[in-house]
């Protein structure tokens, strides 16, 4: 599989990156109403994450699952462990740290729809969640909001910080933990806010989307992806 995101954590020594190495081909099977709708001959992918060094060595799994995907990863301020979402056949999102070393894994968040994008500083762990505005949300993905939530890495502390009516995605910390920095909107623009969610604004609006924003080490600068054209 050719698909493959890289991302950039507080280590800045190793990269932590997730790929999709598993072709599982799933045959006649039914599953139920919340889970994936079936067909005779399904193909489906598992991504799990790896780690290599900035020049493409040292390339290592770090996570080996059958059906789940492991995705978004963020490195803890001391390099020592990842936070990442890992996303279920059911489409249940849950997100775990996990030890480098020990392989040790601790779910700090399992949430009914999808829960990603973290981004781990001293400041705790920023991320996204989603909910739904109908019962079935899955075929429509205009029925479904994502809002900006901060957790501390051992669970606790979970607090919601956008209470919006569209789709709020791609947190990220600025380097002094002060402000966040975020997607939003039916057509993806950035946003700014504090750290408590206070002071919420636009940065940006251009044509199309803007998506995956991050800051630069001095906080002058924020790089984002955009399809304008």
């Amino acid at each position: 599989c050719a698909s493959a995101r890289a991302i950039a954590g507080s280590a800045p020594w190793k990269a932590a990156f997730s790929d999709c190495p598993h072709h599982i081909r799933m045959g006649a099977k039914t599953f139920s109403s919340t889970d994936q709708v079936s067909s005779e001959r399904e193909e489906k992918y598992s991504y799990d994450l790896y780690t290599m060094s900035p020049d493409g060595s040292e390339v290592m799994r770090i996570t080996n699952t059958s059906e789940e995907s492991e995705l978004s990863a963020s490195w803890s301020p001391d390099g020592k462990q990842v936070v990442y979402e890992s996303r279920s056949p059911a489409r249940t999102s849950y997100l775990y740290v996990m030890d480098i070393d020990t392989g040790e894994r601790t779910l700090i968040l399992k949430s009914n729809r999808y829960a990603g994008d973290p981004d781990w500083t001293e400041a705790g762990i920023v991320y996204y969640e989603g909910r739904c505005r109908i019962d079935e949300c899955w075929s429509d993905v205009q029925e479904m909001t994502t809002e900006i939530y901060v957790i501390q890495p051992d669970g606790s502390g979970r607090t919601e910080l956008t209470f919006t009516i569209h789709r709020a995605l791609g947190p990220a910390w600025s380097p002094d933990f002060t402000q966040i920095v975020y997607s939003h909107g039916t057509s993806f623009t950035l946003h700014l806010m504090n750290a408590d969610g206070s002071d919420q604004e636009a940065l940006i609006a251009i044509p199309g989307d803007s998506l995956d924003p991050v800051w630069s080490q001095d906080g002058e600068w924020i790089a984002f992806s955009s399809n304008k054209h």
